[in-house]
């Protein structure tokens, strides 16, 4: 059986059975996909579909649906708020986070992240990641790609826990608990988790205080002082199995 490649569609432009821009181009000239051929489109938001390409030319292609579906958002909402570190670590983190199945994404600037970010340069980051998080839900056959929110202070992000049911940081402080402990013995599936990771250097104390003021509870990952991309990475598998087990319930 031929692989059916899945390309990412605006919800817009699926409406209008339409593939351009760099999903195009990339279907056209690496996969050598043409007129007759069968593909499977998403448009982030929970719709599948498999189409045939109808006409093509070298901008944009036209494809009729052969059938849809409706895929439900995740029932457990996980945020992440995570402190900017260098540019291919923070687009891995995005990656896999994706992945993990967090909706949505606060990149933080505090006070020791180690990239400042300019207007400009701010938005193309975040088209990047963007474009990262497309292709991550690509590969892993996920319909719904996170929020991925502009960066902002810490404070800012701080404020976003009220939102959730349970908001967490990742801490080594002798007060930090492990995520079970953090879990309610009884909670419903559809759960709300907020998870907030510190650069480097960690918060400053000022930072800190803002944290614990707006409600997050400091979370053990362990003995060891980990990189903030292996801090994101356990916290959100483990965060996973967590609200998986409250799934089975």
């Amino acid at each position: 059986m031929a692989v059916i490649h899945r390309f990412f569609v605006e919800k817009a432009r699926l409406a209008e059975g339409v593939l351009d821009g760099d999903e195009w181009r990339h279907c056209r000239t690496v996969l050598r996909a043409g007129v007759g051929a069968e593909i499977a489109i998403f448009d982030g938001e929970g719709t599948e579909c498999r189409a045939e390409i109808r006409t093509a030319d070298e901008k944009m292609a036209r494809f009729a649906v052969l059938h849809q579906s409706q895929t439900p958002p995740p029932p457990n909402h996980v945020t992440l708020a995570q402190a900017l570190p260098r540019n291919r670590v923070m687009d891995f983190i995005v990656q896999k986070a994706t992945e993990l199945g967090v909706r949505e994404i606060y990149p933080v600037i505090s006070e020791r992240s180690v990239v400042r970010l300019e207007a400009g340069e701010a938005e193309m980051r975040a088209a990047r990641w963007r474009e990262l998080a497309i292709e991550a839900a690509k590969q892993c056959g996920l319909n719904w790609l996170p929020q991925i929110h502009p960066a902002c202070a810490v404070r800012e992000a701080a404020a976003q826990g009220t939102r959730h049911d349970l908001a967490l940081f990742g801490s080594l402080q002798p007060d930090a608990q492990p995520l079970w402990r953090h879990f309610p013995k009884e909670a419903s599936a559809r759960f709300r988790t907020m998870l907030m990771i510190g650069p480097e250097g960690d918060f400053t104390p000022a930072e800190m205080g803002a944290i614990r003021g707006a409600g997050f509870l400091p979370l053990s990952l362990g003995p060891l002082v980990l990189r903030c991309d292996t801090a994101a990475v356990y916290a959100l598998s483990t965060l996973s199995y967590e609200m998986g087990r409250l799934g089975t319930k």
